[in-house]
């Protein structure tokens, strides 16, 4: 159609009731946008019959001649009719579900919410609805500008966490020492998980050397100690491990 690439008349679908083939424009065919007549009362949408007459001097409905100049607005019964219409918003596309009468429709649509506009920041080309313009802008859009914090804050508190945790371990590995070193002066035997399978539920002989001259006393409430005097077996669970180790009986 030669009138696409301009503004056209509106479409029926967006009116709540039918409207009349009488008030549709005879070359766009949609009802009729700022009507305009030639003498005959033939109308026409402005935009439209203005853009006939750029390679015509005739009306195309009587071919009677006709300019711009020689045009006339339509009667105010017809602009009345066509303004008392109920029109949805041209942007229920985009969510609006706005109706409006057809001579408050410029206004509505110059501050509809729905309208689309393009992000304002550099590099985003996004076209996203007028009221979500800010929200898109500040927390969705790839390209917003993010508040920076202090680096050189950043850098002294994350030193600070890795010297609080250095100590911590260094802290753990000395309570460890000590614990190893006093076991050590006690004559205490840690074995590995291997040596107390092999060990456990064996009968010891009666002759089998002592490896404590003397019984070791324990009186930490974390200490659990099973004592078998028969064949001098002494087990010793002590900070979430097993000691096993062999000691002369009390007399």
């Amino acid at each position: 159609m030669a009138c696409s690439k301009y503004e056209l008349g509106y479409d029926q679908s967006r009116f709540e009731t039918e409207v009349s083939e009488s008030f549709h424009c005879i070359i766009c065919f949609l009802v009729l946008k700022e009507p305009v007549m030639c003498k005959n009362q033939h109308y026409y949408c402005s935009l439209c019959i203005k853009k006939h007459l750029e390679n015509s001097s005739f009306c195309p409905t009587c071919l009677e001649p006709l300019t711009v100049d020689t045009l006339k607005p339509a009667p105010r019964i017809v602009m009345d009719y066509l303004s008392e219409l109920n029109i949805r918003c041209e942007f229920q596309p985009r969510g609006c579900l706005e109706i409006v009468k057809l001579k408050n429709l410029k206004r509505h649509v110059e501050s509809c919410g729905f309208s689309p506009v393009q992000c304002s920041n550099e590099g985003c080309n996004a076209l996203v609805n007028l009221r979500d313009k800010i929200y898109h802008q500040s927390e969705k859009c790839e390209f917003r500008k993010s508040k920076c914090h202090d680096c050189s804050l950043l850098k002294q508190e994350m030193e600070l966490r890795v010297q609080m945790l250095a100590g911590q371990v260094k802290i753990k590995e000395e309570m460890k020492n000590e614990v190893k070193q006093e076991m050590k002066e006690l004559g205490v035997q840690i074995l590995t998980r291997q040596d107390q399978k092999e060990m456990k539920g064996k009968f010891l002989p009666n002759k089998m050397k002592w490896k404590v001259g003397s019984y070791p006393k324990f009186t930490s409430a974390n200490r659990l100690e099973y004592h078998v005097f028969g064949n001098s077996l002494n087990i010793q669970q002590n900070l979430h491990c097993t000691i096993w180790y062999i000691t002369k009986p009390p007399c």
